[in-house]
């Protein structure tokens, strides 16, 4: 039987290249994108570099949850088999140098990258249930380390093993809540929402491990890459940034609830 997975963000990219590695390995792959003139150039792009490969799109923006209940009603639909892997790549950053509001940048990256990837798990984690291998593959980052939570406080709920989803959000929204006052710092967190975003990501991918024994669940950091997000003075190309996300997609051994780097298990 045909294996299936949705590379969210897959347009480009890390996530361009993961759907083509996965594709290359005999899967049919969803590539979910907001922008579907975008999502079909991808395609037959795609359908050129892997000849005699599935590919599909599908409308997926991970900030408008109704394109995701939509995504989801259509797989659940079409795969009746349920799918095999779900790699949850779509995100957002500005730039360091961005002059927005440090209140908005806060609130708009943690609605995106940590909201919506939430949303995105809670929609399709019955659809992976179906399959009896099922696993979610969250893209994070080492920026997201949790050692850059200065607040013991809080850096002790978020290694807590019985963390909820309600509690970690409302510890994402007292960080946006703490951005909006400019007393984020004060109040331990780092200078950086896509860090603080990232951290509930790899928190949230503990949770969903724990509390969804039927799928396997794992982070990882897919390394500093070119990509439009990162920049071009980055060490790695978007192509090497994918290799550790498609192992952890289909390597029989990957721990669920584990942060990976570099094809390792690393601390979170």
């Amino acid at each position: 039987m045909t294996q299936v997975a949705l590379v969210t963000g897959a347009n480009k990219g890390i996530g361009y290249y993961i759907a083509r590695n996965l594709a290359a390995k005999g899967f049919k792959v969803f590539i979910g994108c907001r922008d579907s003139t975008r999502a079909e150039t991808a395609r037959k792009k795609l359908m050129d570099e892997v000849p005699l490969s599935s590919i599909a799109t599908i409308e997926l923006d991970i900030g408008n949850e109704e394109t995701i209940r939509r995504a989801a009603l259509h797989m659940s639909e079409s795969c009746t088999d349920g799918i095999d892997v779900l790699v949850n790549n779509a995100a957002m950053a500005y730039p360091h140098y961005s002059s927005e509001p440090f209140s908005k940048q806060a609130d708009e990256t943690i609605a995106i990258n940590y909201f919506g990837t939430l949303k995105v798990c809670e929609h399709f984690i019955p659809i992976l249930k179906k399959n009896s291998q099922g696993r979610i593959v969250n893209i994070s980052s080492r920026m997201g380390s949790i050692h850059k939570v200065k607040d013991t406080e809080i850096r002790a709920h978020l290694l807590s093993p019985s963390l909820t989803i309600p509690k970690l959000n409302e510890i994402m929204e007292g960080f946006r809540s703490a951005a909006a006052t400019g007393k984020h710092i004060a109040a331990g967190w780092p200078n950086s929402a896509y860090s603080v975003s990232k951290i509930g990501v790899t928190a949230l991918s503990r949770i969903l491990a724990r509390e969804n024994e039927e799928i396997k669940v794992v982070a990882c950091c897919p390394g500093w890459c070119r990509t439009d997000m990162a920049g071009d003075s980055a060490p790695h190309s978007a192509e090497e940034g994918a290799d550790t996300p498609t192992w952890l997609a289909v390597d029989p051994a990957v721990r669920s609830g584990k942060f990976y780097a570099d094809r390792k298990e690393t601390n979170f």
